[in-house]
């Protein structure tokens, strides 16, 4: 099952493709038309951002084929970039402590977008899966706070949250006096000189927009939110923690993506820690 995010991420591909072919008419597109779609993909945007997107184009002819429309696709034998043209960016640790340090302020903003980073930074969740955290999603079980991640496909999975992150889940909650039914993230709006939090979910969207404008206030641009979770991916693995309970962390179905996240794994090794220390 999609999210509404990825529906309307795969909406807007498609729409993509009918707008640089000019029409919408799929048994009219050949080979040759995918071909060029590529290499003008290819001069604008990333190779993840490509592989994506001919990835949607893939499915939908896959689709009007089995509804009759088409034959056979033209997308068939056309490979997306390779991987080595794919170089994979995580912040070093150096920068993500700038990054968690810029964020220090009392206000209700401020208070928030400090919890979330370090939840990002921390736990390495997808940002889908920190917008749908609520209070009700977090306990405590013998001293640990753990914390109920609803993943991709709704796959579920209960992760234990480090304490450091845990301390500064905690402050914000208390701060913000949540209650068990508010979200952990929300946006905050202001009527006159009163600012307050809307008590409704942060979409995934404004939670990008969020931590891309505190990533560029400290030259950490060149990223995304989704190089936050790189970055935790990496740093656990060399930490020494195995790849199959890194694997489960992440939420990856397979250890071969968890192991394709790992940016250190041809630099230096970073030492070894019990936690993470921002």
């Amino acid at each position: 099952q999609l999210s509404e995010e990825s529906r309307r991420a795969y909406a807007q591909d498609i729409r993509q493709f009918t707008t640089w072919l000019g029409h919408n008419e799929l048994s009219r597109v050949s080979r040759q038309d995918i071909i060029d779609y590529r290499l003008w993909m290819r001069e604008k945007f990333r190779p993840s951002t490509v592989n994506r997107r001919l990835s949607v184009v893939r499915s939908l002819f896959a689709e009007a084929m089995r509804r009759g429309a088409v034959s056979s696709s033209p997308t068939d034998g056309i490979r997306g970039c390779q991987l080595e043209d794919m170089p994979l960016r995580a912040p070093t640790v150096e920068g993500v402590r700038a990054l968690l340090a810029s964020v220090s302020g009392d206000s209700l903003m401020e208070r928030r977008d400090h919890c979330l980073l370090y939840v990002l930074c921390g736990m390495g969740l997808r940002r889908d899966e920190a917008a749908k955290l609520t209070v009700g999603s977090l306990s405590r079980e013998g001293g640990t706070l753990l914390a109920d991640i609803e993943g991709k496909g709704n796959k579920r999975r209960r992760l234990a949250v480090p304490p450091p992150i845990a301390e500064v889940i905690e402050t914000w909650v208390a701060s913000a006096k949540l209650r068990q039914c508010d979200p952990l993230f929300s946006p905050v709006s202001q009527a006159g000189r009163t600012i307050h939090l809307r008590r409704k979910p942060m979409g995934p969207t404004a939670l990008y927009n969020v931590v891309r404008r505190r990533m560029a206030a400290v030259n950490l641009s060149g990223y995304s939110p989704h190089s936050l979770r790189r970055f935790l991916i990496s740093y656990r693995l060399q930490q020494g923690m195995s790849v199959y309970d890194v694997q489960r962390i992440a939420g990856h179905s397979d250890p071969r993506q968890t192991e394709k996240y790992d940016v250190y794994r041809h630099g230096a090794v970073l030492a070894a820690a019990e936690q993470v220390d921002f």
